[in-house]
Formats: structure tokens, C-alpha cells, sequence
């Protein structure tokens, strides 16, 4: 969890303990920047999810960019993720984010768009499970 200053240390437990348990459940990794963004902050978040990644091509991987001085926070997946995570769940889980931020929960805000993110994962690893198929004849 990069640049985390500002959060308690109570804080920071919950939301590495939050990452990882998305991590374990999903099998995609789960990342969170929170400090000053650049002027572009998609392309600066895909940067960075790129660098963070030994092989961004297949690896899925989810960051939260986060910057609660700018009021700016965007969320980017790896190729390997976007079959898995669609764009609709990930301006849902930005949307529940800005919510709690803006009532000055930006901990809750972050904890409610991991599950959902998480919970996007799941559901996309249950869509890509293939169907066992009855041999010819059998009903």
C-alpha cells in the first residue's frame, strides 16, 4: 500500500488485511496508491500498475489511485483482470469510494470498493468456469 501516510495504523491493518483477503479470494491482485496524482491520473495509474506487475500483459491486477488532497481517485485493471472486473463495476466501486470520502471516510470508502471490486472478481472467475458438458446422448 503505497503512500499511506495520514491513516492510522489501525487503518493500514484494515485495508492490507482487506487487500489480501480480496487477493486470496479472486486470485487477482490488488493494489492501493493513496497520495498526489499527476495531472493525467489514469495514465499515471496505469503506469504504475504496470511497474508494479512481473507480467502485466496476463497478470490480473487491480489498483486504487487515490488522492484525497486533489479529491481525484481512479481505478485501472491489467488485461488479465478486464474479463473479470468489468469497467461498470469499477465506476461502481468508484462511486461508493468518492461517496464515504466525501463524508470524510476515505478508509470506508476504500474498504467498500475493494469488496466490491473483490466481489466483481468473483463473480467474473464463476462466468469463466467452464461448464461440465454431457456426452452425446446423455441427458
Amino acid at each position: 500500500m503505497a503512500g499511506s501516510s495520514g491513516f492510522s495504523e489501525a487503518q493500514r491493518e484494515r485495508l492490507r488485511d482487506a487487500l489480501a483477503a480480496a487477493e486470496q479470494a479472486t486470485g487477482v491482485r490488488f493494489l492501493l496508491r493513496v497520495g498526489d496524482l499527476e495531472e493525467r491520473p489514469r495514465a499515471q495509474a496505469e503506469r504504475l500498475l504496470a511497474w508494479s506487475l512481473d507480467r502485466p500483459a496476463g497478470d490480473p491486477a487491480v489498483l486504487l489511485a487515490v488522492s484525497p488532497a486533489q479529491r481525484q481517485a481512479v481505478i485501472v485493471t491489467s488485461r488479465g483482470a478486464r474479463p473479470l472486473i468489468p469497467d461498470r463495476s469499477c465506476a461502481v466501486a468508484l462511486t461508493a469510494l468518492k461517496a464515504s470520502a466525501g463524508i470524510g471516510d476515505l478508509t470506508g470508502g476504500l474498504l467498500q470498493a475493494v469488496a466490491l471490486l473483490g466481489d466483481a472478481a468473483r463473480a467474473g472467475r464463476a462466468r469463466q468456469k467452464p461448464r461440465r458438458q454431457l456426452a452425446p446422448g446423455r441427458n
